[in-house]
């Protein structure tokens, strides 16, 4: 029995961390010693891979409601156990940058605990967009270096008082605490001057790297496409059609803790919109004759997205839940995109970007979170060389359209 036991812990709620931990888990997949707790919500580790490993090596607990309760209690038990032993521990925490307090503070008060026994690493993976817009925010504080001083006061209180108020501010310095990483959708924005104050103060950082999948064994990427349930026929058929014939994807979105009243008007008007994009009377069809149009839907609205393509005869539809970023490593690339901003739009040039809408005026609005952080997206977009300015559509701008139809 080796003297330390290995534990990499792996929490989220959305999809890019995940996707992630994935690739992460299949380039160790020959280790048989260190212990696995998966608490994901958008993907599941089959019973067929957890049974490869000896018992209580890979866990699996779905993450419903932001409750990780069972994992905890799960990890706490193994912590006992190590103890007992009069092992030590080296503890491998993944986590979504942007939902960190949800995931790191309910794991601290339990670490704290272990500290005489176990090392904490911590792995901080942002979350697309949100994390554009929050490093857009930053650049633009006027008083940032302020700012920078007063949380690193904080973290040094943290460690006589056990706890202090976070702040947006909060996440990029638990690199003061812990041996500490952040793993960047899109790190280019680090580069901005106004950001190299604060850039000078996180840990050690990289950019994501989703070809990490093309380099792979053969087995471990039938690992990874078992972990995403991908029907390899289905996406040799999709990316046969986009090899053969001019494509367009239309990308679609949700909005979170809305009305079903709500829902409903999101869903005519990404119903309004494909028209907009796919037929040659629509206002960003954009000399898109021969080109066949196919719809991306939120992972998280799956009965909107049938919805939505049961209003379409020749409207073809990717799979909800297989990540566009994996999709496109296995060939399935689009010639043109357009739709509802995203993060995937990182993955395409700005010559392959149609029209893309924000939610958001042509002015920033602080007291409303979805227009800021789709305003601040926007502006990343476009100063970052994605998005040319006169490609952007704004929330109003779009409803001006749709009122005129």
């Amino acid at each position: 029995m080796a003297t330390t036991q290995k534990i990499c812990v792996y929490l989220d709620y959305a999809t890019i961390p995940s996707l992630n931990y994935i690739l992460h888990f299949a380039q160790h997949f020959e280790d048989q010693e260190t212990i696995r707790l998966f608490g994901l919500s958008r993907f599941h580790i089959p019973e067929s891979v957890i049974q490869r490993y000896p018992k209580g090596v890979v866990q699996f607990y779905p993450n419903q409601e932001k409750d990780f309760s069972a994992l905890l209690l799960a990890l706490k038990n193994i912590l006992i156990e190590v103890k007992q032993q009069q092992r030590k521990c080296e503890i491998e925490l993944h986590l979504n940058l942007f939902h960190y307090q949800l995931l790191l503070l309910p794991f601290l008060s339990l670490y704290l605990d272990t500290q005489d026994y176990c090392h904490l690493t911590l792995k901080f993976y942002d979350d697309g967009s949100e994390a554009i817009s929050a490093l857009q925010e930053l650049a633009l504080a006027p008083d940032l270096a302020a700012q920078i001083q007063f949380e690193k006061q904080q973290f040094d209180e943290l460690v006589v008082k056990k706890s202090f108020k976070l702040s947006l501010l909060s996440r990029y310095f638990w690199g003061k605490l812990f041996e500490s990483e952040y793993i960047w959708f899109n790190q280019a924005i680090l580069q901005k001057a106004e950001l190299q104050i604060l850039k000078q103060e996180i840990s050690s950082s990289r950019q994501m790297d989703f070809a990490i999948y093309q380099q792979m064994s053969d087995e471990q990427k039938q690992l990874v496409l078992e972990i995403l349930n991908i029907d390899l026929n289905k996406v040799a058929y999709l990316k046969q059609l986009m090899e053969n014939q001019p494509s367009f994807l239309f990308l679609g979105t949700t909005l979170f803790n809305i009305t079903q009243e709500t829902k409903t008007w999101l869903m005519q008007m990404h119903v309004d919109l494909i028209q907009q994009y796919c037929l040659p009377s629509g206002q960003f069809f954009n000399n898109k004759a021969g080109y066949l149009c196919f719809y991306k839907g939120h992972p998280n609205e799956k009965e909107m997205n049938q919805m939505i393509l049961s209003q379409f005869k020749n409207l073809i539809a990717l799979p909800d839940d297989i990540p566009l970023e994996i999709l496109l490593l296995l060939g399935v690339i689009p010639s043109k995109v357009g739709g509802f901003a995203s993060s995937a739009l990182f993955n395409f040039t700005p010559a392959q970007i149609e029209n893309i809408i924000f939610f958001t005026p042509r002015y920033f609005e602080k007291d409303n979170r979805l227009h800021a952080t789709q305003y601040r997206l926007m502006q990343g977009l476009i100063e970052l060389g994605y998005l040319d300015a006169e490609k952007s559509v704004t929330h109003f701008e779009i409803m001006q359209l749709l009122t005129k139809e």
